[in-house]
């Protein structure tokens, strides 16, 4: 055999890993943005907490039911990705166009679907609370953050745009520019600073409404100065029967992601409910812990975004190797990064707890509660890793139904009615064991079906790229039509 010739087979049998590289940016920009935003929300949850603990309960209530409509909406923009990647990857500008187009009417009705929702919830409120003030100053607060659904909408679709060419620089510093604004904006208009008209809870809603039009302006501006002026106007282009269908193919992908970002925290809220009944202390240590799971979440997320975008690439190219890649890198980083946490994790737990700010003297269960949890999440957050990132991995190959099934039958059933039965025979434990359970049943099953995904991964590729090409040769007779006309 010729060196050539074994050059080559080793290449395939044990790819190499020039995607260690464009991951890790991609994943640390994606993953400091999604950080940042979170940040943005305790800051205002720490300045809500002045104005007394009735605004601070509408705030907190109002922006928990926002959450799970804007992820809906977020798993529907999140098949972008692998659409995008494979037109960028293809290397076809009209193709690129298109998928723009589609993706911004599809943000569109979006828009008008998460303002319906945000127009709703003065009356879900009353499901929730009899409080009157906690009603009326949510009420305010749901109807102040409408004005920021089209920017904060369109903001993601735009980061989705630049996660596909790899262009995710700007994530970090538009995102704490936003940190710092929302916050000034907080200060005028929620305390009254300068206007000497404080507006309450309604003015954090819109200081959070004109942060999000300012970090759009920003995104665009930097898509312009740097001389990518078609960048900007491909949002404004398309063709009429190619972007309907690709529309379609957007929503037929994006639903089933919708519903898992709209429903993953189904077995944590159940925990949640479930150590309620045990006693206070453990609630409060379950909750605490959580917000750690929330941290540890922000890497794998931008990971699982950057493993889609850079498997539709290499799809979008036909290129079986370069698809094994960023699956090999991938899983590497998502390995090194989960054990890693796991040892901190353990070895840091009463670090972890102090940071919360709870007197150990004064509350030694909560503290001892809390430290125990902390092994718990160092289990935990390792099953929850690969399951975000692996998910990213099936989205590449536009399969997004067998994620939702997975979710489904590991996870909301086996894994929530097992936490309910174990916590009946082992008190708190027997919540974090059943959270364990469904995950890593979930984990399971989905990696079985990545196995099967691969061994037939050539005739994945081609039937992708089939598809795409049939697209691209209607595209262009579109467009050929058009300009004829």
């Amino acid at each position: 055999m010729s060196a050539a010739a074994e050059h080559q087979l080793d290449s395939k049998v044990v790819p190499r890993l020039p995607e260690i590289r464009p991951i890790l940016a991609i994943g640390i920009g994606v993953g400091l943005s999604q950080f940042a935003q979170v940040a943005m929300g305790m800051t205002d949850a720490a300045m809500m907490a002045r104005l007394g603990p009735g605004p601070l309960a509408a705030g907190m209530l109002v922006s928990s039911l926002w959450v799970q409509g804007a992820l809906f909406c977020l798993g529907m923009q999140v098949a972008m990705l692998p659409v995008l990647g494979a037109a960028v990857g293809s290397g076809s500008s009209e193709r690129v166009t298109s998928v723009l187009r589609a993706g911004q009417i599809m943000t569109a009705g979006l828009c008008v679907l998460q303002g319906l929702y945000l127009a709703a919830l003065p009356f879900v409120l009353r499901l929730f609370t009899a409080d009157a003030t906690v009603i009326a100053e949510g009420t305010r607060y749901a109807l102040g953050l409408i004005a920021g659904v089209i920017p904060w909408m369109f903001f993601v679709s735009t980061r989705f745009f630049l996660i596909a060419k790899g262009e995710v620089g700007i994530f970090v510093p538009v995102s704490l520019l936003g940190i710092v604004i929302n916050a000034l904006l907080n200060f005028v208009l929620m305390y009254g600073a300068v206007t000497g008209r404080p507006l309450g809870v309604v003015g954090s809603a819109i200081s959070t409404s004109l942060t999000s039009w300012i970090m759009l302006g920003l995104l665009l501006a930097h898509m312009r100065l740097r001389a990518n002026q078609r960048s900007v106007a491909e949002f404004f282009k398309g063709h009429g029967a190619t972007v309907r269908n690709i529309v379609r193919d957007l929503a037929n992908l994006g639903w089933p992601i919708g519903l898992i970002f709209f429903s993953e925290n189904l077995i944590f809220s159940v925990g949640s409910l479930l150590i309620g009944r045990i006693d206070t202390t453990s609630l409060a240590a379950f909750v605490a812990v959580q917000q750690w799971l929330v941290v540890s979440y922000m890497l794998p997320v931008g990971i699982s975004n950057a493993a889609t975008a850079r498997i539709g690439f290499h799809i979008g190219r036909g290129d079986n190797t370069g698809v094994r890649a960023v699956l090999a890198a991938a899983l590497i980083i998502t390995i090194v990064y989960s054990v890693a946490l796991s040892v901190l994790f353990l070895a840091l737990a009463p670090l972890c707890v102090r940071i919360f700010g709870v007197d150990p003297l004064a509350h030694p269960d909560f503290v001892a509660k809390a430290t125990s949890d902390m092994a718990w999440l160092a289990v935990i957050q390792f099953f929850n890793n690969f399951i975000v990132v692996i998910a990213g991995v099936m989205r590449g190959f536009r399969d997004t139904k067998t994620p939702l099934i997975a979710m489904f039958r590991n996870y909301w059933i086996m894994g929530t009615g097992s936490t309910i039965l174990l916590t009946f025979l082992l008190q708190e434990r027997g919540v974090w064991l059943g959270i364990a359970l469904g995950l890593a049943l979930t984990l399971a099953s989905i990696t079985f079906s990545l196995r099967a995904k691969l061994s037939k991964l050539d005739s994945l590729i081609r039937e992708i790229g089939g598809r795409d090409s049939a697209m691209g040769r209607f595209e262009a007779a579109e467009t050929a039509t058009q300009k004829g006309g």
